[in-house]
């Protein structure tokens, strides 16, 4: 398996130098990639570190080639969403100045600062126009699900208390959610995108992503990537389809329905008890009811304080107004950038997202009419709106890096595409 997994690290950057397609998809895969080579080589994961500089040396030398390669590179790159994400971020390292939590939201921020440069100011210059996405969206679905399957099928990755993983160190085990994360973006992508022809290989391809995904998210006990990632791509399937005929769309629609529903129903059948336990309503209650403690204890102490509406309690102050133990952060990012960063901010997060939205139904209308792009533009808007979910579940600031990525992917192929787009002939006049 450690050949495979090299041979995957080694294919993905020989390409990434090549194409900064191939560098986007690397980045989108890296964390579970990562995990992988952890639990398959000896090296990676006697230098857990090691993978992640690997990945960023091959995808800046992406980046410094793009920027030599593309017609005018920054155009697109400083828009509004992009001085929104840095206002935000900024602001969060300003704040530790006065966060109750010192050392601790110092040590989360360092922590999550090469992610930041990696997606937030690297990432978007690997993009150039609307095709990229179809690039990207297929470079996903085939080293996606070849990932996935290294870890389903490694014999070091096993299931403890409902979640699929390995052991890094004797106390210290890999990340499910980003696992989990994996099967979610598969099963968007796989449903969205329909390829520029609709070859019977690339059907296979897309069904096996998706069975993949699935079985992905479920074995990572990661039940929000599951109901996310199916949630999400049913939500956008009408967008990334043009509706020629009602009858076809609606029976369409219901295979995708049947797909999930079977899957669901074989997860209940062979799910062992632990697995299928985190399903149960009594535990969803009880993630919820944390998640709303959680919420509860930062409002408390930013209703108390008057100054911290306007300039916040400061990054990761939940960790020190909390009672709870095992939460180290609300899990809650836009109640984070309310309590612990102020109300100005919070403004400013509306706006990024009033931004990608405007940004998003711009260049669904540029492709509405081509249904390949169409599908292609539709899974890239999805896995934004995916990450956003997520960001609001599981994350915080530092490290919902991949959500700031998509969003600022999204807005810079709109801005480019409204500067390069040939300018449309005009009609001729009439002769006199």
């Amino acid at each position: 398996m450690g050949v495979i997994v090299l041979a995957l690290l080694a294919v993905l950057c020989v390409g990434a130098t090549l194409r900064s397609s191939w560098a986007l998809a690397l980045i989108i895969l890296m964390f579970t990639l990562e995990q992988s080579l952890q639990g398959s080589v000896a090296i990676f994961r006697a230098q857990p570190a090691l993978a992640n500089y690997v990945i960023a040396i091959f995808v800046g030398l992406s980046a410094v080639r793009a920027v030599f390669a593309l017609e005018r590179p920054f155009l697109g790159y400083f828009g509004r969403a992009w001085w929104f994400s840095i206002l935000i971020f900024g602001w969060g390292a300003i704040s530790l100045l006065w966060s109750p939590s010192g050392q601790f939201a110092a040590s989360m921020t360092r922590e999550g600062l090469p992610y930041f440069v990696l997606c937030v100011i690297v990432a978007p210059i690997l993009i150039d126009d609307i095709k990229d996405f179809a690039s990207v969206a297929t470079l996903v679905l085939v080293f996606g699900t070849i990932i996935a399957l290294t870890m389903i099928l490694n014999p070091e990755f096993n299931i403890r208390s409902g979640r699929l993983g390995f052991m890094l160190t004797e106390t210290v085990r890999s990340n499910p959610l980003a696992i989990g994360e994996l099967g979610g973006i598969l099963m968007i992508v796989s449903v969205l995108y329909r390829g520029l022809r609709a070859t019977r290989s690339f059907t296979v391809l897309r069904v096996g992503a998706f069975v993949v995904g699935t079985a992905l998210a479920l074995y990572s006990g990661s039940r929000g990537q599951v109901l996310f990632g199916g949630g999400t791509a049913l939500a956008f399937f009408a967008l990334a389809r043009q509706v020629r005929s009602i009858a076809s769309f609606a029976a369409t629609t219901a295979m995708v329905l049947l797909l999930g529903a079977s899957l669901l129903l074989l997860a209940q059948l062979f799910l062992d008890t632990d697995l299928a336990s985190r399903w149960d309503s009594s535990v969803l209650a009880e993630g919820a009811e944390i998640r709303r403690l959680n919420i509860l204890d930062l409002f408390i102490a930013f209703g108390r304080n008057p100054l911290a509406w306007l300039i916040g309690l400061g990054w990761n102050a939940f960790s020190s107004v909390t009672d709870s133990s095992k939460e180290p952060y609300s899990h809650i990012l836009a109640v984070d950038i309310l309590c612990e960063l102020g109300i100005p901010l919070f403004l400013v997060y509306c706006l990024l997202l009033r931004e990608v939205f405007r940004n998003s139904r711009a260049l669904f209308e540029f492709v509405r009419d081509d249904p390949h792009l169409r599908s292609a533009v539709a899974a890239f808007i999805a896995l934004a709106a995916y990450q956003f979910l997520l960001s609001n579940k599981q994350g915080h600031l530092w490290g919902v890096c991949p959500m700031f990525m998509f969003f600022l992917l999204v807005s810079r192929v709109r801005m480019r595409h409204d500067a390069l787009a040939p300018e449309p002939e005009p009609a001729p006049q009439p002769a006199t």
